[in-house]
């Protein structure tokens, strides 16, 4: 997307440091987008019956019918880097996948949860590696944080598929509560840590609540799946995510998503 490119060729020549104002200036924006793209979204397409207790806390979980670790058995692994492999699926794997986690079922819990339907917009398989501390960019990647150039109606989807507490899981504060600390703690309250072996769905809303993934022990790691939605007006994933395995989620992208060709969900 033209949005990513600017973005990325504007931050890529210098430090954070000597783009400060600018940094100011994409937080605001961002923020002014997330509130009215939320709002608009709350006019078009939420259900006007709904309560808002899920608001309360953020985030949710529920057994699955099946395990998705059958999914990923032909999976292309491909090693990005020292903390991160991703695993691509081929095409018709990903209509199947996603055809399997959202069906009438889980489609009906998802509703009754947050009031709405959605468009699949991006997923991606990956599995954190340890990494040590003293490597520059830990800090960046194990660090607590927003999604925050998005709708804050965005929901992230995650199936956790070899996550225990060793794996160092993706730890979720609940919405309102204070900034995660800057160190990782497995003892943290008012959050929920992200854990499972393929059979558990979790949604969290990513733009409102802070979230951190944690540092896998050096013989264990965390492979999960996750899938990005954005509130539609029925149940639809774009036509291009095998597309994107390897790239990263657009910005915006509750705007962006309006350019893709969608296929419904069953």
């Amino acid at each position: 997307m033209l949005i990513n490119k600017i973005i990325s060729t504007f931050f890529s020549k210098k430090s954070k440091s000597q783009y400060k104002f600018a940094f100011i200036l994409f937080e605001f924006v961002s923020k002014i987008y997330s509130r009215l793209t939320g709002l608009l979204e709350d006019i078009l397409y939420k259900n006007k019956k709904y309560h808002e207790s899920f608001n309360k806390s953020g985030i949710f979980k529920f057994e699955m019918a099946f395990n998705a670790n059958s999914f990923i058995e032909n999976a292309k692994k491909i090693r990005m880097d020292e903390s991160l492999s991703i695993y691509c699926l081929k095409e018709e794997d990903i209509k199947k996948l996603i055809n399997k986690v959202f069906d009438k079922k889980t489609q009906s819990l998802i509703f009754k949860k947050t009031g709405f339907r959605y468009s699949v917009d991006y997923m991606r398989i990956y599995e954190n590696h340890h990494i040590c501390e003293t490597n520059q960019r830990f800090k960046i990647i194990r660090e607590a944080h927003y999604d925050k150039s998005f709708s804050r109606n965005m929901l992230k989807i995650f199936i956790p598929l070899n996550v225990d507490l060793n794996s160092g899981p993706l730890k979720v504060s609940f919405i309102n509560s204070p900034n995660l600390s800057k160190k990782y703690d497995d003892n943290s309250t008012n959050c929920s840590h992200v854990m499972g072996s393929g059979d558990l769905i979790y949604g969290v809303l990513p733009n409102l609540c802070w979230h951190q993934e944690g540092n896998p022990k050096v013989d264990s790691s965390a492979k999960q799946i996750m899938f990005q939605l954005n509130p539609s007006n029925r149940w639809e994933f774009r036509e291009d995510l095998y597309l994107r395995q390897l790239k990263t989620e657009n910005k915006f992208s509750s705007f962006s998503s309006f350019f893709f060709k969608k296929l419904h969900i069953n």
